[in-house]
C-alpha cells in the first residue's frame, strides 16, 4: 500500500485558486458576470489587510495611535463610566496606515460594546491629522474588516470595509463601485 501526502496550500495558493475559479465562473456563466467581476476585481486590488490592536496592547501603539486613543477615550469617557457601573466590557481597538503617503498615518478606531455595536457591526472611525489636530474623516458601522486597496482617489487609497469607500477631498464616502 502506497500513501501519498499532499502539501497544504499556502494562503497565496488558496487565493490563486479562488481567483481562477472566479475567472471560470465569469467565463462560463455570463449571468453572474457583474457580481463575479466585482469580487474578482476587489480580491486582486487589495494592497493590505489591516489588523487591529486592543488597548491592552497600548505599549505597542505607534505615536499617532496613542494620540488618537487619548482623544477617543475623552470622547467616550461618560459611556465607559456607565459601562463600568453595569459591568459591561467596553474596548477600543486601533490600527493605522498612511493612506495618502504624507508620512503621517491615519488611525482607525473600532468601538466594541453594546453601546456601539448592533446587528450590522460596531462603530468604526477613521482619524486624519490636519493642521496640528486629529479629525474624524469617516464614521460608519462596520464588521471590523478593513482592507486598503491599491486604487487611489484624490491622493488617498480607496478602502474596502467591506463596501468600497473613496476619498472625496475632505472625507471618505461610500461608492457602489
Amino acid at each position: 500500500m502506497k500513501i501519498t501526502l499532499q502539501k497544504t496550500n499556502t494562503p497565496k495558493q488558496k487565493m490563486k485558486k479562488i481567483l481562477i475559479i472566479t475567472w471560470v465562473i465569469i467565463s462560463i456563466y455570463p449571468a453572474y458576470e457583474t457580481f463575479s467581476k466585482e469580487i474578482f476585481a476587489k480580491a486582486t486590488e487589495i494592497k493590505e489587510v489591516l489588523v487591529f490592536k486592543n488597548t491592552k496592547d497600548s505599549e505597542k501603539f505607534l505615536k499617532e495611535e496613542k494620540e488618537v486613543l487619548a482623544i477617543v477615550e475623552k470622547k467616550v469617557a461618560h459611556d465607559m463610566e456607565e459601562a463600568n457601573e453595569s459591568k459591561e466590557k467596553v474596548s477600543l481597538e486601533l490600527t493605522s496606515y498612511d493612506l495618502n503617503e504624507d508620512g503621517i498615518k491615519e488611525v482607525f478606531v473600532i468601538y466594541n460594546s453594546s453601546y456601539y455595536c448592533g446587528s450590522t457591526g460596531c462603530s468604526l472611525e477613521l482619524y486624519k491629522y490636519i493642521k496640528n489636530s486629529w479629525f474624524p474623516i469617516l464614521d460608519i458601522t462596520s464588521n471590523g474588516e478593513v482592507a486598503v486597496l491599491k486604487n487611489i482617489t484624490k491622493t488617498f487609497n480607496d478602502l474596502a470595509l467591506p463596501d468600497t469607500f473613496v476619498w472625496n477631498g475632505k472625507e471618505y464616502h461610500y461608492t457602489n463601485q
